[in-house]
């Protein structure tokens, strides 16, 4: 069934609504799913971790890139991954406005949520929560 999007008058989207409703929480609730049967499947993962310590030592597999694969799969799941360095420089042009409303209308579901967490971290940037 589709979603009822809101416009004004003028045919400009109400607050906090977009040309495009979000399948955010759909693929959050499918994730969720995918996840739980991998757990239940693999005895709660431990089925996988063997697997992959299995090619770490080399049982499996005694290709070294394999190996170097696993290792870094173990090492992002035991101690998370290394933060990643973002170079920010901020101008303040037109470029820097943002997308035109024909732009949002033609951009993919994709687009719009990277724009999305862009325009949160610049928020975020100008507030000061993140200092540079």
């Amino acid at each position: 069934m589709a979603d009822i999007i809101k416009r004004k008058a003028g045919g400009q989207y109400a607050a906090n609504t977009s040309g495009r409703p979000s399948l955010k929480k759909r693929k959050k609730a499918g994730a969720r799913q995918v996840a739980e049967l991998i757990q239940k499947e693999s005895e709660g993962g431990a089925e996988l971790v063997k697997y992959l310590f299995d090619v770490f030592r080399g049982t499996n597999y005694a290709d070294d890139s394999m190996r170097k694969w696993a290792c870094e799969q173990l090492l992002d799941r035991g101690f998370g991954r290394a933060p990643q360095v973002i170079d920010v420089n901020i101008e303040h042009s037109e470029a820097s406005q943002g997308p035109t409303p024909d732009q949002l209308a033609l951009a993919t579901d994709d687009e719009l949520e990277a724009l999305e967490q862009a325009q949160a971290v610049l928020l975020k940037l100008q507030s000061g929560i993140i200092d540079v």
